[in-house]
């Protein structure tokens, strides 16, 4: 890493309000990222159990407004958290959680084996984690491997990797969980039940230029087509971002 990223990347560790107040301050970035808070509750609603929910990697977000009662949590430093902590040391009594959630952080964490081994933990039966992460159709792949500052690395054949910094990750984990190397996540969590969702967040989003590029077009006009998205099926699996998954403990454990 160059001594630039090097100085960005310790900012932003120490602070995400500039990244929320970015998502905050854009009409269309904050709807955004209301359908994919939506489509997260939606899941977790129709397959787990009721009960006490953390986010992990809550900060820069606003999944809060969506859920009133949510405990926050994350690495970074934010004003609007409730715990500091490591997803992969989660500092909860056994059974004691019904809902993990996790938009954009599962791929953030070195070791996800660890996260999933605490979280079978910590979460009771019925209870489950869901994630939204990237995606890996045709034009997520060549939008994470060529225009993101991420890794996207298919070609590996473990879900960990090296990490020096919270913002080191692997944009791939999601795909290595559920396909390349499902067999071996099947075999080391037989606890855990997978429920696939759906690819989420289509074109409206490449075209806003997200949280670090200019936008391409009015929010008004993002803003309907992310509604019309919404409402549609046709574009999702070629060209969604994201994907949807609950990993549900199951009832005997």
């Amino acid at each position: 890493m160059s001594k630039d990223g090097a100085r960005r990347s310790k900012v932003e560790f120490q602070d995400a309000l500039p990244h929320e107040t970015l998502i905050q301050s854009s009409p269309y970035l904050k709807h955004a990222y209301g359908l994919v808070y939506r489509e997260i509750l939606d899941l977790a609603d129709a397959h787990l159990v009721e009960g006490v929910s953390i986010e992990v990697g809550a900060a820069g977000g606003f999944f809060s407004e969506h859920c009133p009662d949510l405990v926050r949590s994350d690495v970074r430093t934010s004003k609007n958290l409730d715990l500091r902590l490591d997803g992969m040391k989660l500092p909860f009594k056994d059974q004691s959680l019904s809902r993990i959630y996790c938009k954009d952080s599962l791929h953030h964490m070195a070791n996800p084996q660890l996260f999933f081994q605490e979280a079978v933990r910590c979460l009771q039966p019925g209870g489950g984690i869901v994630c939204s992460e990237p995606y890996w159709g045709p034009v997520a792949q060549f939008i994470y491997r060529y225009g993101h500052s991420e890794e996207f690395n298919t070609k590996v054949d473990s879900w960990e990797f090296e990490s020096h910094s919270p913002f080191d990750s692997n944009q791939a984990v999601l795909f290595l969980l559920l396909r390349k190397l499902r067999l071996t996540f099947v075999r080391n969590f037989p606890e855990i039940e997978i429920i696939e969702g759906r690819p989420i967040t289509g074109p409206s989003y490449v075209l806003s230029g997200g949280a670090s590029r200019r936008s391409l077009l009015p929010n008004s006009l993002l803003v309907k087509l992310a509604n019309l998205e919404k409402r549609t099926d046709f574009w999702r699996r070629s060209c969604g971002l994201a994907y949807t998954t609950v990993f549900r403990v199951r009832l005997e454990k």
